[in-house]
This record gives structure tokens, sequence and C-alpha cells, in this order.
């Protein structure tokens, strides 16, 4: 994210109101299941480094923010490391009652990359179905 932010930051100064927008993850704010320190340690300091890069791009009318999905079937992720047994009982504790899916993260990126988002900034949206972690 760092040299990805660092080599695009020339074009983005020359675009009226830019906008950044990281993936970050639920975990980041739970700390994850076990086994997911490392994970969970990156996916939190995308939420740190979300609201610093936003207050020292904000003078420039660049906005920056995070989404930070919950449990997403259908990704490569999943598919790979959790089980069926485990995805059904996450979903069971999901108030919609459903896992999200690519497209739901899509169109919070697409809102948030948008001009319709003009004036959020440092600012995390959980995608998680109701599932929340504070």
């Amino acid at each position: 994210m760092m040299l990805v932010t660092r080599e695009l930051l020339p074009y983005l100064n020359q675009q009226e109101g830019s906008s950044i927008v990281n993936i970050s993850s639920m975990a980041g704010r739970t700390g994850g299941h076990p086994g997911s320190l490392a994970y969970s340690t990156f996916k939190g300091a995308v939420l740190a480094w979300t609201r610093s890069l936003a207050k020292e791009l904000g003078p420039r009318n660049i906005r920056v923010n995070t989404v930070a999905p919950g449990f997403i079937e259908g990704t490569r992720f999943h598919r790979t490391h959790t089980t069926r047994e485990s995805a059904l009982k996450t979903i069971a504790s999901i108030p919609l009652g459903r896992s999200g899916n690519p497209y739901d993260v899509a169109r919070a990126v697409i809102f948030l990359a948008s001009e319709y988002d003009g004036f959020i900034t440092g600012e995390t949206i959980d995608i998680n179905g109701g599932i929340y972690c504070a």
C-alpha cells in the first residue's frame, strides 16, 4: 500500500477530488482468529494508515478511506482457509442471515471512490452484515 500510494501520488495530485480506498478486514478490528496474527496485525495497520494518510493528504483535496469486510464468501481466502462447518457457524451469527459477497465490497469501494463521497475521509466502512466488534 505504501509503495503504490507513493507511486500514484503525483497523479492523484493532478486530479480534482482524488480518492484512495484501502482494503482492511474485520480481523483488523477484532484481532482475527487464532493463527491469523500477521494478517490481523497488518489489517489493523491499514486502519491507522488510512487515518494518518487522510490527515496528510486532506490539504491536497485527496480523500483516504478504508473498507473492512467481514465474512465474504466466494473469495480465494475463504476457499483456502475456511471449512464449510466454520462458514455455516459464522453465517448463523450474522444478523442479516447471509454471508457477504464480493459485490457488497465493490459497491462500498465505488461509493468511496466516487464524486458522491466528497466529504468523507479517514473513515472505515465495515461490511459485515451487522457483526459489530467495538
